[in-house]
């Protein structure tokens, strides 16, 4: 009986842990629109952050997710450009999946 008891109760602490890691795990996926360097705020670091992957992408991390302003599922030069109006305040579209919907919220969390 002692045994059904332990290991019911080993059952129970491996659920609770994995769902605790779970839980954590899904947190961490949600990025912040332009937080290319990850630190939870949209800024001039992160512009610099950008330059510097997209000139050396294998020596600089980024939040791809973050990163990637206008949706295309590519970091590149364009989106660059997005972060800088972003930062500016220029409400314009640049073409890309969800990209008028991110860019309103983003705009709408800077003011």
């Amino acid at each position: 009986m002692k045994k059904i008891g332990l290991l019911i109760l080993t059952f129970a602490l491996i659920f609770s842990l994995a769902f605790m890691l779970n839980i954590t795990s899904t947190a961490q996926m949600v990025s912040i629109c332009g937080d290319a360097n990850g630190d939870d705020v949209t800024n001039v670091l992160d512009l610099v952050r950008l330059k510097k992957y997209l000139a050396s992408p294998s020596d600089t991390e980024i939040d791809v997710n973050a990163a990637d302003l206008n949706g295309d599922s590519v970091v590149d030069a364009i989106d660059l450009v997005c972060l800088k109006k972003l930062l500016l305040g220029v409400d314009e579209f640049v073409s890309g999946a969800g990209w008028s919907a991110e860019w309103s919220e983003a705009l709408s969390q800077l003011e």
